[in-house]
């Protein structure tokens, strides 16, 4: 299964979020789950300040950053988009 969160759609409240917050929010979606609830909490499996260096606004070099949640592949793109493909 995959699943692909984009910021700009309609119905998404902000795009000026840090992109840690998207990530959370795209994980607590394909799972099901109030984001603060998630066990364990993102912040144990990737550094969220250090993500959120890599997309500031005036970071001029595209970057795309990926790593395993549980059982869940999770890429971010460079126009802050997530996508999530579950492990079998």
């Amino acid at each position: 299964m995959s699943i692909h969160r984009d910021m700009t759609e309609p119905g998404n409240t902000t795009t000026d979020q840090p992109v840690s917050n998207t990530v959370l929010e795209a994980i607590a979606d394909h799972r099901g789950e109030p984001p603060l609830e998630l066990d364990p909490p993102l912040h144990t499996v990737i550094d969220c300040d250090a993500l959120d260096q890599l997309y500031r606004h005036d970071t001029a070099t595209p970057v795309t950053v990926s790593f395993t949640y549980e059982e869940l592949d999770i890429t971010v793109h460079p126009d802050t988009t997530v996508s999530i493909n579950t492990n079998p």
